[in-house]
């Protein structure tokens, strides 16, 4: 009995289809295997959240405006934590903090905090003061009787000018009825401006405190 050789094309032909059988389903028609990757890698990518943009400096009905797009709830705070404004009182006040801060991502369900300083033509608006920085202690001397907004507002002042991060400490005293042993105190303050501000002072990144000295007067 004869035998047939066997070709080398055969031989190659029947390792081929071994081949294709042991690799799976086959790759779809038109595509090569490194599209097919690159198609399977960019469906398992998240997408990229939304960055909070700068609105400091806007107003609250202005703010609001420019955050509609990203479809998250926003909340006007009183800078001084005190609770949260309505929109109607925040539309005129000055953003002078958010959170999160102004190039970090926006995370879903997070929200947006808006902390609103004084509106323009409130009393508060107007406290007139002079302050020195020494260390992290910003002393402060006012010549009037002061209320519980005025304090607020000196220290929000201070703080919007105040760019390096850590926390500090506010010592708001009458620029007259001091003696030799003792200034004459109106309020005590404090603002954290970063992670580190927030370590130092107790307080959340942003936030701040003014609480008035209890029958204290000026002059």
């Amino acid at each position: 009995m004869k035998v047939r050789p066997i070709h080398a094309t055969a031989l190659l032909m029947a390792a081929m289809m071994v081949v294709a059988g042991c690799s799976g389903q086959p790759s779809s028609p038109g595509s090569t295997p490194s599209e097919e990757l690159s198609a399977s890698t960019d469906a398992q990518q998240p997408s990229a959240s939304p960055t909070m943009p700068d609105v400091v400096g806007l107003t609250g009905s202005a703010a609001a405006d420019e955050l509609a797009d990203l479809a998250v709830e926003v909340r006007f705070v009183a800078m001084d934590r005190s609770g949260d404004m309505a929109a109607n009182e925040a539309a005129e006040a000055p953003v002078v903090q958010t959170y999160p801060a102004a190039g970090d991502d926006v995370r879903g369900g997070a929200g947006i905090s808006l902390f609103m300083g004084a509106s323009p033509g409130s009393e508060t608006a107007g406290v007139e003061f002079s302050s020195t920085l020494d260390g992290d202690v910003y002393q402060v001397l006012v010549s009037q009787t002061l209320t519980p907004d005025d304090a607020r507002a000196i220290v929000t002042k201070l703080q919007e000018a105040q760019t390096a991060e850590g926390g500090y400490f506010v010592q708001i005293n009458c620029s007259t009825g001091a003696t030799v042993s003792a200034d004459n105190r109106q309020a005590n303050g404090k603002f954290a401006i970063g992670t580190l501000g927030a370590a130092q002072t107790g307080l959340e990144e942003g936030a701040f405190e003014a609480t008035l000295v209890d029958g204290a007067t000026c002059p």
